[in-house]
């Protein structure tokens, strides 16, 4: 089992997460700006405390992570991280970490490889059923060539997190950066055991509406239907960020060598 830790350690240490730059399509086209948020801010702020119990929203899961005392998702507006699609190992093909949070309505997470159609398909978790934080955080690793996207399976639905390929083309992803979080410790279940697993400045948050457009709203508009951590990914950067990017992980090998 120590083995396997350090082999999880490890892989998230040799990439770096680049975000897309450039103009950012709205990515809740169905929804305005602040529905659920007091304070303006652009920034589109999914429902909460909407599932009874007090359990589970995004900002539950930021909480649990961090141990903050976040008390709505609009807490988690200035994480936000747009565009979200499509996906790359930094160093392809590569390993990363996925960490899944919580789980409902025997939902299933997977990645596919066919950016036009969403096909060429693989799951990486679940599918699972029940709706709560989960204790140790379920983990999973996988390796993928070139640009991927996620996609959501409820039941017999899917849905991806390319929005063009969603009926009527709506987003039913959301995700924000952790890179605040940083060296935070959790205890996660890669398959053998609970783990200590540190965050590193690449991880995100992200999280999904599982049911489709009604009567003018997206489900129920909280995006936490599967919530779950991704570490050690980038999403397309233009070239020359590439290449600063690159230059960033030979320096830091260079100095290892010293």
């Amino acid at each position: 089992m120590a083995q396997r830790r350090w082999w999880v350690l490890g892989a998230t240490a040799v990439f770096v997460l680049l975000m897309a730059s450039g103009g950012a399509a709205s990515p809740f086209t169905f929804m305005p700006a602040d529905p659920y948020d007091a304070t303006p801010d652009a920034v589109p702020t999914p429902n909460f405390n909407n599932d009874g119990g007090g359990c589970c929203d995004l900002f539950d899961a930021h909480n649990t992570i961090a141990g903050t005392g976040f008390t709505s998702n609009a807490d988690m507006d200035q994480f936000f991280l747009e565009p979200d699609h499509p996906w790359q190992l930094f160093s392809s093909p590569g390993t990363v970490a996925l960490i899944g949070l919580t789980a409902s309505n025997t939902n299933s997470l997977g990645l596919y490889t066919d950016l036009a159609t969403g096909g060429g398909k693989s799951v990486v978790l679940g599918p699972h059923s029940g709706f709560q934080i989960l204790s140790p955080f379920e983990g999973a690793t996988f390796s993928v060539a070139g640009q991927f996207g996620w996609y959501l399976q409820s039941n017999q639905t899917f849905y991806y997190s390319d929005s063009a390929l969603n009926t009527g083309g709506w987003d039913h992803m959301v995700t924000y950066s952790l890179a605040h979080l940083a060296g935070v410790v959790i205890t996660v279940d890669f398959g053998s055991g609970a783990v200590s697993y540190q965050l590193s400045k690449n991880a995100v948050l992200i999280g999904w509406e599982d049911l489709p457009f009604s009567s003018g709203k997206l489900g129920d508009e909280d995006f936490d239907d599967m919530m779950y951590i991704l570490d050690s990914v980038s999403v397309p950067e233009p070239a020359m960020l590439l290449l600063l990017g690159i230059g960033l992980v030979g320096a830091a090998f260079r100095l290892r060598r010293r």
